[in-house]
């Protein structure tokens, strides 16, 4: 974040490359976890098909999924799952759109650095495996003898950070969704500690409802009219 504000001089460059060499932190085998900001989901239905029709679909049609200009992003996708509908056999696929802008910044450390990470990985989707992990173990031992094993829930990840609070939900137990909103944390904790007992915090302005980002970052509209009937 502070390489793409210009916050980061040379000296702290040059600092933090001397600090993982003391560390002897092994950069050959170092995987890296961005933060997701102005990572843009979508989460699409499709027949089932092979892994080549899909990044065709992908490669040539993504400007119908995205209201953006994809020049400017990384394009990448994965699949969720594999289910049958009314006999038809469909599968959830996870769109990704990172700025391309983010990458370069990064990867230009990095080659100062003078390493190439093996992994570079987003935060929101680490996220979502811990936690589907997490809670898949947790219901593995609460499963008694040939009882079925629940079906995994619906979870919110709510990430506070200085100037931005992230969003990832997960459905059933897989990724569902990221958003993030800019949200000043420190003025809130100002308003916090000159607060006196028993007297109200008076809200600011109001932050756009949790709606309005999932709008601008969910799914589909095909799928938003399913969830209303």
């Amino acid at each position: 974040e502070g390489a793409k504000k210009g916050q980061i001089s040379d000296e702290e460059f040059a600092a933090l490359k001397n600090w993982l060499q003391r560390q002897r932190i092994p950069l050959k085998k170092l995987k890296l976890a961005l933060s997701s900001y102005g990572l843009i989901t979508r989460v699409i239905a499709l027949p089932q098909m092979s892994g080549e029709d899909l990044e065709k679909i992908v490669a040539n049609h993504i400007d119908q999924y995205f209201t953006l200009n994809v020049e400017n992003y990384i394009i990448d996708y994965r699949i969720l799952r594999r289910y049958r509908d009314n006999g038809k056999l469909m599968m959830d696929v996870l769109l990704a759109a990172f700025p391309k802008d983010r990458m370069a910044n990064v990867w230009s450390l990095c080659q100062y650095l003078g390493f190439e990470p093996t992994i570079i990985d987003l935060t929101a989707d680490c996220l979502a495996r811990l936690y589907a992990s997490l809670e898949s173990s947790e219901q593995s031992l609460e499963v008694k003898g040939t009882e079925p094993a629940p079906s995994p829930g619906d979870l919110a990840i709510v990430s506070l950070h200085a100037d931005k609070i992230e969003f990832v939900i997960l459905e059933k137990g897989l990724f569902f969704l990221y958003s993030d909103q800019e949200f000043d944390c420190m003025a809130v904790l100002g308003k916090f500690k000159e607060a006196k007992p028993g007297v109200a915090i008076k809200p600011g302005e109001p932050e756009a409802s949790f709606q309005e980002m999932a709008a601008t970052t969910g799914p589909p509209e095909e799928d938003e009219k399913k969830e209303e009937e």
